[in-house]
């Protein structure tokens, strides 16, 4: 499919008269592929993240509109990582009681959550370095 999306970017001049049709086409196609992906996944998350990035390298000031959004992830990425940090040492502090163990858990799913999101800006770093 980004071979299919490169080609589209690549048409170059389409007649004013035809732009809506050639859009709604190229987003039926869209569509139709992320139908097939499925409604949960990476794959999809990735697949619309470097669509994304397709379109923006088309515009005049991809370079500073591309190293902005890396700023933006790797700001994000920072973050949670300090977030994590602070949550694991806090963890330290709780004592031994029902109600600990329960704050706990909840830490714990917090801090699980808080790493499948970096995980996930690591890779879209990953695919932005690609452009």
């Amino acid at each position: 499919m980004t071979g299919l999306i490169t080609e589209f970017n690549e048409i170059g001049f389409v007649p004013r008269k035809n732009i809506k049709e050639v859009q709604a086409e190229f987003k039926a196609a869209v569509d139709t592929y992320l139908e097939k992906l499925g409604s949960a996944g990476s794959s999809r998350e990735d697949f619309l993240f470097r669509l994304n990035l397709n379109r923006i390298q088309s515009d005049p000031n991809a370079n500073k509109t591309l190293n902005k959004k890396e700023h933006g992830i790797r700001k994000q990425i920072s973050e949670l990582e300090n977030n994590i940090t602070l949550w694991q040492n806090n963890l330290e502090f709780f004592a031994s009681s029902k109600t600990a163990d329960k704050l706990k858990d909840q830490f714990d799913l917090k801090i699980q959550k808080a790493e499948e999101e970096v995980d996930k800006l690591k890779k879209k770093l990953t695919i932005l370095k690609e452009f």
